[in-house]
């Protein structure tokens, strides 16, 4: 008797089973969905990232070929466009002035450049504004860095 279906409960653990059934696969849709969009998410974050990292190459290979023009006498190359992995990499180098810079090494210590000469020793520096921007087509990621350098000339 006690196993017996009352006449108002019909079908009613039936409906539970198929409530519950269509909550579990709508929780896990929803998962999916959410893992899916995080997954493009980090995709992007990582590509920006990289991109930072070929402009951030970009703006170490302007400062290289500023102190290599400074050394042999020339300017430096306006702009350059050199492949950073599968990144290309747009280096602008604008001349932004020179001033003469005082002696003494209160003002600031000899061989500050590190290679045994410096404002401490009577020069000039010049200065430089280095842009340099990384993109890797199709992606819409760019990485874009700017920077201000200084490069001694003359001295000791």
């Amino acid at each position: 008797m006690l196993n017996r279906i009352k006449s108002d409960q019909g079908g009613f653990a039936l409906m539970m089973v198929v409530g519950a059934v269509i909550l579990f696969i709508v929780l896990a849709a929803t998962t999916a969905f959410m893992v899916s969009r995080l997954q493009k998410m980090s995709a992007g974050q990582a590509r920006y990232t990289t991109a930072t990292d070929a402009a951030d190459g970009g703006i170490e290979l302007g400062v290289l070929e500023i102190s290599n023009a400074v050394n042999d006498g020339r300017q430096p190359q306006a702009t350059q466009n050199v492949n950073i992995g599968r990144y290309t990499a747009r280096i602008d180098i604008s001349p932004q002035g020179t001033c003469a810079m005082p002696s003494g090494s209160l003002e600031m210590a000899s061989a500050y450049e590190g290679i045994g000469t410096g404002a401490g020793s009577r020069g000039v520096a010049n200065f430089f504004l280095v842009t340099a921007t990384a993109s890797a087509p199709p992606a819409p990621e760019t990485g874009r860095l700017i920077t201000m350098r200084r490069k001694l000339v003359g001295g000791e």
